[in-house]
C-alpha cells in the first residue's frame, strides 16, 4: 500500500465532499488519520507499507502539496530528510536515493531505474514550493538550476539521469513539451 495512493485516494475523497454532488465511496475512511498512523515515521513518510525504511521523495512531498497535511514541522522533517539521502541532487526531484529502493518488474525491462533515481520534473517545482518555505535561498538554487536546464535543452523534458542529460535507454527517451512546465512557471 503506497503512501501515495492514499494520498491520493485522500483528496479525491476531500475534493468529492466539497462538490457534494457526487457520491464518494472513500468518506468512510479518515486518509489523513491513515496516513498519520500508518506512513508518518516521525521524520518522514514511509513510501510504503513494506517495511523498507528509505526516504521516497512522492511520499514526502504529495502529503503536503495534495492539502491533507500542512503542519510546519513535519514539512521541515520530510525536506530535511529529502536533502539527507540526496534526492534534491543534481536538482529535484528523485524518487529514491537507490535504484534498489523501488523494484518496478515490468518497467525495469524497458527503462532501468525508472522510478529510482532518475530525477523527476514534475515532482521538481512542488518540491521546491514546499522547500521554500524552510530555505528561500535554496529554493532559489534550486529554480536557477532548473532554468539552466531547460534553457540548455530548449524545452521541458519529462525525466533526466542523475548527471543531468534526459533519460534514455534504448527503448524509452524523455517525453517533451511537458504540461508540468506550468508549475515551474508558478514559482517564479
Amino acid at each position: 500500500s503506497p503512501c501515495y495512493s492514499n494520498v491520493m485516494a485522500g483528496m479525491l475523497s476531500v475534493d468529492l465532499n466539497r462538490i457534494g454532488i457526487l457520491n464518494n465511496p472513500f468518506k468512510v475512511h479518515n486518509y489523513r488519520r491513515l496516513i498519520w498512523e500508518h506512513f508518518w515515521s516521525g521524520e518522514y513518510f514511509l513510501d510504503d507499507l513494506s517495511g523498507k525504511k528509505y526516504v521516497a521523495g512522492d511520499a514526502n512531498i504529495f502529503p503536503f502539496w495534495s492539502g491533507l497535511f500542512n503542519e510546519a514541522p513535519m514539512l521541515k522533517y520530510c525536506v530535511t530528510k529529502i536533502r539527507e539521502a540526496g534526492l534534491d541532487h543534481p536538482f529535484p526531484l528523485k524518487y529514491t536515493g537507490s535504484s534498489a529502493d523501488l523494484k518496478m518488474i515490468s518497467a525495469n525491462w524497458f527503462a532501468p531505474n525508472y522510478e529510482g533515481t532518475a530525477v523527476w520534473t514534475h515532482m521538481g517545482p512542488i518540491y521546491i514550493k514546499l522547500a521554500r518555505e524552510a530555505s528561500p535561498a535554496k529554493a532559489k538554487e534550486y529554480i536557477e538550476k532548473y532554468s539552466k536546464i531547460i534553457e540548455k535543452y530548449g524545452n521541458y523534458l519529462e525525466v533526466f539521469e542523475t548527471n543531468s542529460q534526459p533519460f534514455q535507454t534504448r527503448f524509452y527517451y524523455a517525453d517533451e513539451g511537458m504540461l508540468w512546465a506550468s508549475m515551474f512557471l508558478d514559482l517564479l
